[in-house]
């Protein structure tokens, strides 16, 4: 029973500590909560966005790199002897590009949504089955369509992983150029599948009617598509690729596609046996196409990737916005519940003096004041109440009533 007697007589100062304590602590577990959910939120919007700034440009490469290893190796099936070297160059570029961005993209994965980590995995998985198509292809096994397909589907992993990656960022004003950048790398897509279609031309001398066919659908789609994505560019992007058009490589690598396009197949006959040959020579060379083709792909490449920046570069001051939200909804959070505890302990104590003062003004009439005022009165001595018993000093209120 010791410890009951000691919970009823427990001070007021005690009580009054309890009844302050409370509320502050539900106040600090509300400040914990709030600090580590913004904080964590913010913390992931930064790392995204300054993981988005190392990828970007390492990524378009990367991209633009397994494009032209795939024209290398369509060139490599019809002539392995004079395009060998070219495809191990090729080879290890990609190689080189791919590795760094795969190895980037893991760092992010954690943080990344779960579409997004889905498309990394596929990207993955697609590129690490390279290797098996890489030895077909050496050993002579792989077929120009089997090439096509593989490099087509791995190129559209890669855009599809920008193009998810462009619809998760939480920051609006960052999807439209992001969404932009994307289309422009798929838009170079099809300008390099052109390229492509031209390689076992260029190799074997000899442009047949379906790849004539194929580069005039594939040339006009990659026309068209830059034209609408022209609309949505950012306005220097949008002036930049406006000034493309006039520039001397374009200009030159439209008129070297019109004359691929309106080349004409002519054909002979033997006067002596009446056989019928067709003339599918390329009307191109391959040095005077690849003089116009590179530095065009390289300007595309280049819009792409400063307009896929700009989007990370939006979505870097949504986190740093983000940051400072969290930073400053922390420090309102702790700055109220410093303030509550400082007001709620000084009420207490102010009270706390009150009762004290309260407790000492009656034991000092009870124990001193009245016993020698009633033994004056036994004695018959004056007596000035006023004087002798004066009112204690309270306020109107409850302990003033008391």
């Amino acid at each position: 029973m010791p410890s009951a007697r000691t919970r009823r007589n427990q001070s007021i100062r005690s009580r009054l500590r309890r009844i302050v304590l409370a509320p502050t602590a539900a106040l600090v577990v509300l400040w914990l909560i709030v600090s580590c959910y913004l904080g964590y939120n913010a913390a992931l919007q930064y790392a995204v966005s300054r993981g988005s700034y190392e990828i970007l440009v390492p990524a378009a490469h990367a991209l633009v790199a397994v494009m032209d290893e795939r024209s290398a190796t369509i060139a490599y099936i019809e002539a392995p002897a004079e395009t060998g070297d070219d495809l191990n160059r090729a080879r290890e570029t990609s190689d080189a590009f791919m590795t760094d961005v795969l190895g980037k993209f893991e760092g992010v994965l954690p943080l990344s949504p779960e579409p997004v980590q889905q498309r990394i995995t596929d990207l993955d998985e697609q590129f690490g089955a390279i290797s098996d198509l890489r030895l077909r292809v050496d050993d002579g096994q792989a077929s120009r369509a089997e090439v096509l397909e593989f490099y087509n589907g791995l190129i559209t992993s890669g855009a599809d992983l920008f193009d998810e990656q462009s619809r998760s960022v939480p920051a609006a004003a960052a999807v439209g150029p992001a969404i932009t950048a994307t289309y422009t790398f798929r838009a170079l897509d099809l300008f390099a599948q052109a390229d492509a279609q031209l390689s076992q031309a260029f190799a074997t001398g000899e442009l047949s009617r379906e790849d004539q066919q194929e580069f005039i659908r594939l040339y006009g789609a990659y026309r068209e598509q830059v034209q609408t994505v022209e609309k949505y560019l950012s306005p220097e992007h949008e002036t930049a690729v406006s000034d493309m058009w006039e520039d001397p490589d374009y200009v030159r690598l439209t008129e070297l596609a019109n004359v691929i396009a309106s080349r004409e197949v002519t054909s002979t006959t033997d006067p002596f046996t009446g056989a019928s040959d067709e003339d599918l020579s390329m009307p191109v060379g391959e040095q005077e196409w690849r003089g116009a083709y590179a530095p065009v792909m390289r300007d595309y490449t280049e819009v792409g990737t400063d307009e896929a920046i700009a989007s990370a570069g939006i979505q870097e001051g949504f986190a740093n916005q983000s940051v400072l939200v969290a930073v400053l909804g922390s420090l309102g959070v702790a700055a109220a519940t410093v303030l509550a505890l400082m007001i709620s302990t000084r009420s207490s104590q102010q009270l706390v003096g009150r009762l004290s003062d309260l407790r000492e003004g009656t034991q000092e009439l009870a124990d001193r004041r009245l016993p020698a005022l009633i033994d004056r009165l036994g004695r018959n001595e004056p007596v000035d109440l006023h004087t002798e018993v004066p009112d204690l000093d309270v306020a109107n209120d409850e302990i003033g009533e008391v």
